[in-house]
């Protein structure tokens, strides 16, 4: 591979913290054991300055969001690696409607779950090398 030379970050949308989820839910067609041989592939690169590895939250994957940070910190452990969490929010590219979307979105206050939402943020708030966009909701129900 003469390019990885060249490559300085690397970001890979995983959207699961287990095998079930990321092969029944989140990636149809993805194979977990695969996914964890190219990322312990890719925590091999030297030429890798950083590492992204992001989650989309929604409904069908909160509840792993400690079980991903935990695979993946001890993947890329002692790497300059980030966990970006993010809300899954609506794109008009026909894969969900709006109102699926709004279905799904336990970071939404009015959603059934939205409780259990906060307390698996809660638990991995404070934990190292983590970003993520529900600022607005730790600043007003975590701290």
């Amino acid at each position: 591979m003469k390019s990885k030379e060249y490559i300085k970050t690397i970001e890979v949308s995983i959207d699961a913290g287990t095998e079930s989820t990321y092969e029944n839910v989140t990636r149809l067609n993805g194979t977990w054991k695969k996914l964890m041989s190219n990322l312990n592939f890719l925590s091999t690169l030297n030429s890798v300055s950083k590492f992204y590895l992001s989650f989309v939250v929604s409904e069908l994957n909160y509840m792993e969001m400690g079980t991903f940070y935990d695979t993946i910190s001890n993947i890329f452990k002692g790497l300059n690696y980030e966990v970006v969490y993010r809300q899954h929010v609506y794109w008009a590219d026909g894969k969900y409607t709006e109102k699926e979307v709004n279905d799904i979105a336990v970071f939404n206050p009015t959603h059934s779950k939205h409780n259990e939402f906060l307390e698996q943020l809660q638990s991995i708030y404070n934990k190292p090398n983590i970003n993520h966009n529900f600022n607005h909701l730790v600043k007003k129900n975590i701290l």
